[in-house]
């Protein structure tokens, strides 16, 4: 909770929680189909988000299942009284930028510039930022990426003097000549990088 509300003041908390808010009332839901949300609501599932990214499990529902010798008991997601089905709620709608009030019933926020990626062989979207000029594919989440950037540089901004360096694995299945296969580790095939931790800050 404490590295979240470093990454997550409450300021941006607050706005999110607005930006969720609008987005809901937008689609239209039904009562029955709401649940009622409060700020504190928005920063637990992004903790519940960092927790369940190194504490995976097979599926989401499995993190509210009794505790037993392989999944285990996993408090931080039953807290607060979260249950899966609310926390599936707002995993489809939790919205981190602000949603276009005019466009109409057929348009949507993600309307934008039909690309083409040939390596991957996907279509994309890509929205325009009018204040650069530029088009971001990256558009819905820029406001949480920007933040984590900014944090970034105060947390890691004097190295300690010890630091670690270990090569890592980034989980890749497609076909991609930059692939390496590596047996008997936890991640056999894909990416392989290295990563430096800082010792004081914990930082990667």
């Amino acid at each position: 909770m404490a590295l979240s509300r470093n990454y997550l003041p409450d300021g941006y908390v607050f706005k999110v929680y607005g930006w969720t808010l609008k987005y809901i009332t937008k689609l239209g839901l039904s009562p029955r189909e709401c649940y009622k949300i409060v700020p504190r609501d928005i920063l637990h599932f992004f903790v519940m988000i960092y927790y369940m990214g190194y504490c995976k499990l097979p599926a989401k529902k499995d993190y509210w299942c009794n505790g037993d010798d392989i999944r285990g008991d996993h408090p931080v997601c039953t807290a607060f009284g979260m249950t899966c089905k609310k926390f599936s709620f707002l995993w489809r709608n939790v919205y981190l930028m602000e949603p276009i009030p005019d466009a109409d019933d057929d348009a949507s926020d993600d309307e934008g510039e039909l690309w083409y990626d040939e390596e991957a062989q996907t279509n994309f979207v890509v929205r325009s930022d009018s204040a650069e000029d530029d088009f971001h594919f990256d558009q819905k989440a820029r406001s949480i990426i920007d933040l984590t950037n900014q944090r970034n540089k105060i947390i890691c901004i004097n190295p300690d003097h010890a630091m670690t360096i270990d090569e890592q694995m980034t989980r890749m299945q497609g076909r991609s000549a930059e692939t390496y296969r590596m047996d008997n580790k936890p991640i056999p095939q894909g990416y392989k990088s290295f990563s430096i931790v800082d010792r004081a800050s914990k930082f990667l």
